[in-house]
This record gives structure tokens, C-alpha cells and sequence, in this order.
């Protein structure tokens, strides 16, 4: 029951909860139950914290994927980002290796290409995780594979330094850039070399093998 007067979207002491709201509060415990009668009571599935960290990143970042499912029912906004890492919900849940939120915000049409402050997407976080599952999706339903972060790493490149064998073969498959440079100046075939990972490289070499092939006939 809401009481008298009481503003539902009121934020916490910054210095005691970071800022939090009511509703922000229940969604960190993953308190289902009170997080939907806050929101049915009036609570603002959008009210950020000081630094724009939303209740739906939250519950992405925590795995709380009916949470999400809630706030996504009462409103929340599927891409809004937060200013520090700015991550979207997406990016969170990608992060945290939340397959299942990850699968529900691609379903309610979330961007699948939001960029953090340093560059990475979904799909690159997910690679850089090893979140090997997460990342077969995310490509499998168009993220981009030739995105590249602030440092020119794209997804190849991570996946030959984590040696993550079948991304590499299925970013290869989908005709991913080969040739694409990071800051240095490297490649795909030298992150493969300069790391020792003989079997990307001879992914790689094959690749490029059917490519030459291709052009040839």
C-alpha cells in the first residue's frame, strides 16, 4: 500500500545505496514480488540512479530475467544506457553471461549494437567473456562481426586470443573481415601467430584459401 504523500521515485542517500529508488532497491534483491507492486503502485520503471544506471540494467546485469520481463511490461526503455560504462541492458547481460535476458532483449527488439564507453558491444563482450553461447546468438541474429573497439579489436581477434575455436570458425563462415587491422597494425593471422594458436590459423589460412579460390574461378 502506498502511503500519503510518499514519492514512490525518491532516490536513497547516495553515500548509504548509490542513489537508489524504491523500485531500484527490490530489483538489486531480485524481489520479484515487491518489484511489481512498487510498478503497480506507480513506481517509475525508468527512474535512474545518479548515474543513470536504470532498474532494467540492473536486473540484466543480476540475471533477473522475469524482473526484466516486468520492467520491459511497465515501460522501461530497452536501450537506455548508463553514463559511466555506457552500457545498455544489453550489454549488461551479455557481460554477466545472462543468456536467457539476452535472448528476451533481442526479442523485444533491443539494439543489438550498443557500443560502451570503450567500444565494446554486446558481441565483443561476449567474446572477451568467453560467453560462447551468447555470442553463437548474437551473431546468429545479425550483430555486427566486424565491429571493432577502441583499441581496433574486433571479434575474430578476441576470439583467436581466447581461442574460442568455434566463433572463430562461424565469424569466418559469415565472411567476417580476415584483414581487418587493430591499432598496432596486426591482424587476424598475426593476433593467430604472435599467440601461438595454431589451430585459428589454420581456420584462418583456410579461409583465405576459399576466398582466393573463389575469386580465381
Amino acid at each position: 500500500m502506498r502511503r500519503h504523500g510518499a514519492d514512490m521515485n525518491a532516490r536513497s542517500n547516495v553515500d548509504i545505496a548509490g542513489g537508489h529508488t524504491a523500485l531500484m532497491q527490490k530489483v538489486s534483491e531480485g524481489d520479484e514480488k515487491a518489484v511489481l507492486r512498487l510498478l503497480q503502485n506507480g513506481a517509475d520503471a525508468n527512474a535512474a540512479s545518479p548515474s543513470n544506471l536504470t532498474p532494467l540494467i540492473l536486473a540484466s546485469s543480476e540475471g533477473y530475467t522475469h524482473i526484466v520481463n516486468i520492467l520491459l511490461q511497465y515501460g522501461a526503455h530497452i536501450d537506455a544506457r548508463d553514463h559511466q560504462a555506457y552500457f545498455a541492458a544489453l550489454n549488461a547481460a551479455a557481460d554477466n553471461n545472462n543468456l536467457a535476458i539476452v535472448k528476451l532483449l533481442v526479442e523485444k527488439r533491443a539494439y543489438i549494437d550498443p557500443a560502451s564507453v570503450d567500444g565494446m558491444t554486446p558481441l565483443l563482450l561476449a567474446v572477451s567473456r568467453r560467453n560462447v553461447e551468447i555470442a553463437h546468438f548474437l551473431i546468429e541474429h545479425g550483430a555486427n562481426i566486424n565491429y571493432y573497439n577502441d583499441d581496433g579489436y574486433t571479434p575474430l581477434m578476441l576470439a583467436i586470443e581466447r581461442n574460442e575455436i568455434s566463433i572463430v570458425s562461424e565469424l569466418l563462415r559469415r565472411g567476417c573481415d580476415v584483414n581487418a587491422k587493430d591499432k598496432l597494425g596486426m591482424t587476424a593471422f598475426d593476433w593467430a601467430r604472435n599467440t601461438g594458436k595454431e589451430d585459428c590459423l589454420a581456420l584462418l589460412q583456410s579461409a583465405h584459401f576459399q576466398g582466393r579460390s573463389r575469386e580465381d574461378s
